[in-house]
């Protein structure tokens, strides 16, 4: 994995969740800032991907607390 895999990774999840699309580039842009620095572009790639993938989790987790709660309060449960 290189930069360039994820820019078009960043790309593609900000297509499918744009509320994340500022993290997905904070990711982004700490992963090249790393490298710069000296650090494996394939690590910090890595890194970067595992966050996103991350992000998304929590993002998918906080949606589905907040639909049981929506339920809970029309009194569907």
């Amino acid at each position: 994995m290189n930069l360039n895999y994820l820019k078009h990774y960043c790309q593609e999840k900000a297509n499918e969740y744009p509320i994340l699309k500022e993290d997905f580039a904070d990711f982004y842009y700490l992963a090249n800032y790393e490298i710069q620095e000296g650090g494996s572009e394939m690590h910090e790639t890595s890194l970067a991907i595992q966050s996103i993938d991350e992000a998304i989790e929590d993002y998918i987790e906080k949606i589905k607390d907040l639909e049981l709660q929506l339920k809970q309060l029309k009194g569907e449960l």
